[in-house]
């Protein structure tokens, strides 16, 4: 499931067209472990960041669109995180990628997003269909600064610009609710107690 592009209520809300996007990997954020209701089961997840070849502006600067897709955090032959890194890298993993693949290999790396518009509750939703290696004549670094956040790097201390809305996503998630700061107390009458 991508949760992509939404609108949350607003008209003007600008979705990254249909077709395929020359794009770069900007980000990659784990929002822990969440619930999926639906199944009722809990799974490592991860979001996923691309900017793409459509301009939008922002404040008066013409930025590149994002796009973004939430994935299990899993390479089992069933994932879409596996079918759409084998698709974007034109080969399947080895043995010993499928022992630890690094996702930071893939930040700043060039691609291309199918993307397609789907409609749900009378709205509509960018969402990225497949992930395909660049193309031929694509070139150019990233123009947005790239972003990785691991809870087991990072624990909850969240680096600069991470959006707010993947903080409140990780705070949801089992490893934040099992978290428990080391919090030092003064007991009453103690030098330096407020009381």
């Amino acid at each position: 499931m991508g949760l992509i592009a939404k609108e949350n209520g607003s008209t003007d809300f600008k979705k990254v067209s249909a077709g395929v996007h020359e794009s770069n990997c900007i980000s990659i954020w784990d929002i822990g472990t969440q619930e999926n209701k639906k199944f009722e089961k809990f799974n490592r997840k991860i979001m996923i960041q691309w900017e793409v070849d459509e301009l939008v502006d922002v404040e008066g600067v013409e930025k590149p669109m994002t796009i973004l897709k939430e994935y299990t955090l899993s390479l089992n032959d069933k994932s879409n995180l596996r079918a759409d890194l084998v698709s974007w890298r034109g080969r399947d993993f080895t043995e010993a990628e499928l022992d630890g693949f690094d996702l930071k290999d893939i930040l700043g790396k060039p691609c291309q997003l199918n993307v397609v518009h789907r409609e749900n509750g009378g709205k509509t939703y960018a969402n990225i269909l497949a992930i395909m290696p660049k193309g031929k004549s694509q070139s150019g670094d990233p123009v947005n600064n790239l972003s990785f956040y691991s809870i087991d790097d990072s624990g909850f201390d969240y680096p600069e610009g991470l959006p707010e809305w993947i903080i409140k996503k990780v705070e949801q998630s089992d490893e934040f609710k099992s978290f428990s700061p080391k919090v030092e107390t003064v007991s009453e009458g103690e030098e330096g107690c407020p009381f």
